[in-house]
């Protein structure tokens, strides 16, 4: 008999949380070793468990989604992430394709036999992207005026949390840098934007839909 699926499950809603294992025990015949909320309690158990998977919401209330991914990124064996989100826009788009996802499900337009498919397919090895995050990523593939082309992932990431109106220093915590080096990326930014002031460059953001 093959081995089960082994799975962990970090989702700050509690509800869709609960659907998350249901699926997976019952209709998959997959183990999952642990549930989390927080992006802390996930990091642990992750390390702790060893997964096969994660299913992992993109954004908890403590921690970014892509920064827990960041963490496993050098691991010599690293879990397969798929990605679980309220929020399906071009700025997650350019973010997922810069991460370490092996799939993607937008949970206001997914089905539940959507995410069986997706589960199934990262289990195998495979990648799993939902319709709507393709067709999204088709339209961004050469939009003439895409910041995509003259942004560095970084720069994308400083970008995103700046369209959610944070500070350098709430920046530098969350990306783990100092205040001062998240302040010359801004500056980098509006030169590189062409943008005259921070409010304005947050209006960018929010308009190329970076933040979540």
């Amino acid at each position: 008999m093959p081995r089960k699926g082994r799975v962990v499950v970090v989702d700050g809603q509690d509800m869709f949380r609960d659907l998350l294992v249901r699926v997976c025990e019952t209709e998959l015949n997959c183990e999952v070793m642990g549930v989390a909320k927080t992006g802390g309690a996930g990091l642990d158990l992750i390390k702790a468990q060893d997964p096969d998977i994660v299913l992992l919401d993109s954004h908890l209330s403590d921690m970014n989604g892509y920064v827990l991914m960041e963490i496993f990124k050098q691991a010599c064996r690293a879990p397969r992430f798929l990605l679980v989100s309220g929020c399906c826009n071009a700025g997650t788009v350019h973010r997922v394709m810069q991460s370490r996802v092996a799939g993607f499900v937008d949970k206001e337009t997914s089905t539940v036999a959507m995410l069986r498919e997706a589960v199934v397919a990262v289990l195998a090895g495979q990648s799993y992207f939902c319709a709507r995050f393709e067709s999204i990523w088709r339209s961004q593939l050469n939009p003439a005026n895409s910041p995509f082309k003259i942004l560095s992932p970084w720069e994308c990431q400083i970008l995103a949390q700046i369209a959610q109106c944070k500070t350098d220093q709430e920046i530098g915590l969350a990306l783990g840098i100092a205040p001062r080096t998240v302040k010359t990326h801004r500056s980098n930014l509006l030169r590189k934007l062409s943008i005259k002031s921070s409010l304005k460059l947050v209006a960018f953001g929010l308009s190329f839909g970076f933040a979540e």
